[in-house]
């Protein structure tokens, strides 16, 4: 089964709320696709381990001001290198972003292209592809978007957990199922080579890893709430000096999903949430204060997704309220900074859309939001999707590439930014194959 189906299953309905733009100027509402169950085959035996038990610090509330809210590569159509952008002395604006027509890259018959992220090289992306042969299967591979080369790092049951790309040692971490009851943790760095075994028996697919990939975060069932630190280069195991507040029980209307992992740009923070809680770790101190995000008529906004800036002071936040299936998903910026949320400012003319996926510029100032529409808006419109360009400073947007039909990828990631901020990838599937664009950009 896919993890992420915990949190997005049943997204089928999303409500016109004419009290979102004087109480929380929230942008968009919507919905995720269901994942599909899976069947699991892989087997493993992990290696041991040396764990290292660490006393845990208690919690604290800090309250922010405010209310928040078989594939073939394609021939001839991969992009031209593009020269680095020259320093400037000022942030560009919205109009001064320019976006190329989508090019497609790669194809994959029947089945979808999920985009996992860029390599730090602006070339390279890590992707997952359905295996047209075997439904319940998909392959973990890097893409070159220049030359159209491929590069197979492993497969996996086709899962809605991205795999994470290790810089350090270069190769990719994931999770799979072993068997039918357990979930595992595995190391590759390429299809000759064999997978290695770092942890069996998780109590969640979700893993998150700093950025220059040298550990991994995960949780166990032995250890509870306790997130276990995996040192790449070392090969041990630590237990974090952090209690995450227990899934087992709740007392409130749901219940408690897996947390979800997002690792500060420095290294030092780690923020963990789920449906209930938001807490932002600190590796240095060893404290967890715990996040609030307000509440919408009186029910508290939960994280479905948290990405931070490139420069880490903002937090992208995809925020909703109540069980599944939730009445809306909006698009709210944390400034980790101030405790504020910057909102964005929605059209009131603009169409009722779905939220799907958020990607940071490399300037830390803008966003690009992906938005499906609903499916009776699909029958009058000819594209399926639209793409925004945010100013999450200013809540300012302005469509771009309307005439597109863009996302809407089986994976579930649609939409990532390239480090040097000259590349978007995107999906552009077909009713009849999966497809991955790449869209030039320039900006002053």
């Amino acid at each position: 089964m896919k993890e992420k189906g915990e949190w997005w299953k049943g997204i089928v309905g999303l409500a016109v709320l004419a009290v979102v733009a004087a109480g929380l100027g929230l942008l968009f509402r919507g919905q995720r696709p269901t994942p599909v169950a899976t069947e699991p085959t892989a087997t493993a035996t992990a290696q041991p381990a040396v764990t290292q038990e660490v006393a845990a610090t208690p919690t604290t509330m800090i309250v922010p001001t405010g209310t928040a809210p078989a594939s073939t590569p394609v021939p001839g159509l991969v992009p031209t290198e593009i020269a680095p952008p020259e320093p400037t002395t000022s942030l560009p604006g919205l109009d001064d972003y320019l976006f190329g027509e989508p090019q497609v890259v790669l194809t994959n018959p029947r089945r979808y292209i999920g985009i996992a992220g860029w390599l730090p090289d602006s070339e390279h992306l890590l992707i997952t592809r359905g295996d047209p042969e075997r439904p319940l299967r998909e392959f973990i591979e890097t893409f070159n978007v220049r030359t159209g080369d491929v590069r197979r790092l492993g497969e996996r049951d086709s899962l809605s957990v991205k795999p994470l790309w290790l810089p350090a040692m270069q190769e990719v971490a994931y999770t799979d199922w072993v068997g039918k009851e357990y979930r595992a943790l595995y190391t590759s760095r390429g299809e000759t080579a064999e997978r290695q075994t770092i942890a069996t028996k998780l109590s969640s697919l979700h893993i998150g890893a700093d950025p220059r990939g040298q550990q991994i975060v995960f949780f166990t069932e032995a250890a509870g709430e306790r997130p276990q630190l995996w040192d790449v280069q070392r090969e041990t195991v630590q237990s974090l000096p952090f209690i995450l507040a227990p899934l087992a029980y709740t007392t409130g209307p749901m219940m408690p999903s897996p947390y979800l992992i997002a690792w500060h740009p420095s290294e030092d923070k780690v923020a963990f949430y789920n449906n209930y809680h938001f807490f932002m770790a600190d590796l240095n101190t060893g404290r967890m204060p715990e996040v609030d995000l307000g509440d919408w008529n009186g029910l508290e906004l939960w994280a479905m997704e948290a990405q931070w800036s490139p420069d880490g002071r903002y937090l992208a936040l995809l925020v909703t309220v109540g069980d599944l299936p939730v009445p809306f998903v909006d698009l709210a910026v944390l400034d980790t900074d101030t405790g504020k949320f910057h909102m964005l400012d929605r059209d009131p003319q603009d169409k009722n859309i779905s939220l799907s996926d958020v990607a940071w510029a490399p300037d830390s100032q803008h966003l690009l939001i992906l938005g499906e529409l609903t499916w009776q808006e699909r029958e009058a419109e000819d594209v399926s999707s639209h793409l925004y360009l945010v100013d999450a400073l200013t809540g300012k947007f302005r469509p771009i590439l309307s005439n597109h039909a863009l996302g809407g990828g089986d994976g579930g990631w649609n939409l990532a930014w390239s480090p040097d901020g000259q590349r978007l990838a995107v999906n552009c599937p077909t009713s009849e194959e999966g497809r991955l664009c790449v869209i030039a950009v320039t900006a002053p």
